[in-house]
Parts: C-alpha cells; sequence; structure tokens
C-alpha cells in the first residue's frame, strides 16, 4: 500500500536538512547529461539526444518514487526535485547561453561516518550510511561565469576568472 509522505519543501528540518532533495536534482540532472552526450557522441542531434535523456531521467526516477511510495510513502518533493534536475538538463542542452553562464555542481568529500564504516564494513550497506545518502559529504553549487561580462569591454577582462557561487550542505 503507499502512502504519501509530508515533507515539507526542501524538508529542511527533515531526514538530511534538505540534502536528500538536492541530491535528487543533481542526480536526475547527471544521470540526463550524461545520457545526452553519450546518445549525441552515438551520432543523434543533441535536441532529440536530450528530451530522449531527460525522459529516461524522468522516468526512472518517477519509477523510483512510485517504489519508494510502497516502502517508506510517496514522496512529492523528491518527485519534483527529480524532474527539476531533468528539466535544467534540458534547458542547459539546448540553450547553449545558459550553459555557459550556468553551472550546477556537486562536491563530494567522504564524511567521517563514512570514512570510519569503509574501514569498518568496506562492503556493507546495511549499517546506515552509504556513498548516495553520505549527504554530511555533500556540498551542491549553483554557479553562475562571469566570463560572458568580459566579451562587453575591456574595464571588465577580469570577470573571465570569476564565478559567483551559491552552495547548500547539511552537517550532521
Amino acid at each position: 500500500e503507499s502512502t504519501w509522505s509530508g515533507d515539507p519543501p526542501f524538508a529542511l528540518h527533515e531526514y538530511a536538512g534538505g540534502a536528500d532533495k538536492w541530491g535528487h536534482t543533481f542526480a536526475s540532472y547527471g544521470l540526463a547529461r550524461g545520457t545526452t552526450e553519450l546518445l549525441v557522441a552515438g551520432g543523434w542531434r543533441r535536441w532529440p539526444a536530450s528530451l530522449v535523456a531527460s525522459g529516461l531521467a524522468a522516468a526512472a526516477f518517477t519509477t523510483q518514487e512510485i517504489k519508494d511510495g510502497s516502502i517508506w510513502g510517496f514522496e512529492v518533493g523528491d518527485l519534483v526535485a527529480d524532474l527539476s534536475g531533468a528539466g535544467l538538463s534540458l534547458l542547459m542542452e539546448n540553450v547553449p547561453a545558459v550553459d555557459r553562464v550556468l553551472d550546477f555542481r556537486l562536491q563530494y568529500v567522504p564524511s567521517r561516518d563514512f570514512r570510519t564504516l569503509f574501514r569498518e564494513h568496506p562492503f556493507s550497506r546495511g549499517d546506515g550510511v552509504d556513498v548516495a545518502q553520505d549527504y554530511s559529504g555533500m556540498s551542491f553549487q549553483l554557479a553562475l561565469h562571469l566570463a560572458p561580462l568580459a566579451d562587453a569591454g575591456e574595464a571588465l577582462w577580469w570577470t573571465q576568472w570569476v564565478d559567483l557561487v551559491v552552495g547548500f550542505e547539511s552537517r550532521g
């Protein structure tokens, strides 16, 4: 029996302090971008490749959320995050101006808990921490490249080396 989960948007005061939603967004985004590049390398045109890749990512993560609904409860916020990542991939793949100025990044350094678990039980996932859920080691970043401003004139030459970055991470 499926249930609906009542997590608030971004679930900042819930499990993983909101990092779970960012993780869903980034995973869907990364899967769609990577699949697009594989299809393009295989001879597909970018537009149809990105549509298929984003559609496959959305379908895979929707299926995962439906499955999770029968175990833990269907989380609408997770699905919204999954679809947002696939949509961002589609936008960035097909609008070069957006792709040139925007970057979605994940920085990962294994947390102390994960390193301890890995040393003690290197092949275990059942002890509560695994790479996909090691949220205390993850930092999600959205970067705005200022390099296009350098094209606007000599006074802004320095912007080619500057990014404005906002990030999200949770601790503990």
